[in-house]
């Protein structure tokens, strides 16, 4: 594929709305081949890559399974005890990691603390957290744990609280220390949203 023909797909790209910013490199066996944006990304933007954060949290659990510091039979109600309550209690870690939890699928989170505007309505970002910990902890499971497959964003928030109260550190911190430190995935990590440099 030429560069001409790559810049063109960038610029399509951009124009149908599927992006307003984009970067793409294109490597040779030991050089950048091409380098082209679209909108006023650069090679140093930040990119949200969303949905991966499931698969690092899968990986965290796995790799605290694998020291015995975690079990995948543990409850929510082992992490949160007199804060859940009902069939939530019983979830386990491991229903959360397979979408059996019987939570939803999707929970606007955001909602409750953001207004329709994007904007915050709930600081400082530990009191947010906080805020959605609360939230999902009084979600109603749409089905018993372990009966059915479904797909859940919000079982993998709750996933994530759980890593950190059971070890004690941020799910930031585990996925230095256990996946991007030593894989040397230097500019790969979680960076909070208000901290988040935007890209116009």
């Amino acid at each position: 594929m030429t560069e001409k023909a790559l810049e063109k797909i960038l610029q399509e790209g951009r124009e149908r709305g599927l992006y307003e910013n984009a970067f793409l490199q294109v490597f040779g066996a030991e050089e950048v081949v091409y380098a082209g944006r679209a909108g006023r990304a650069t090679a140093a933007s930040l990119f949200d890559v969303a949905s991966i954060t499931k698969v690092f949290t899968a990986l965290l659990v796995g790799a605290l399974v694998l020291e015995r510091r975690l079990d995948d039979q543990f409850r929510v109600g082992d992490f949160f005890p007199g804060r859940v309550s009902g069939p939530l209690s019983l979830v386990t870690v491991e229903e959360l990691l397979s979408h059996t939890s019987g939570l939803p699928s999707w929970v606007p989170l955001y909602e409750e603390v953001m207004n329709g505007e994007g904007r915050f309505t709930v600081s400082p970002a530990e009191k947010r957290r906080e805020t959605i910990l609360e939230r999902l902890l009084t979600l109603s499971l749409e089905s018993p744990p372990g009966e059915e497959i479904r797909y859940s964003d919000a079982g993998y928030i709750l996933l994530g609280f759980l890593l950190e109260r059971g070890t004690g550190k941020s799910l930031k911190e585990l996925l230095r220390k256990k996946i991007t430190e030593p894989l040397r995935l230097m500019d790969t990590g979680f960076t909070p949203l208000d901290e988040v440099p935007h890209c116009d």
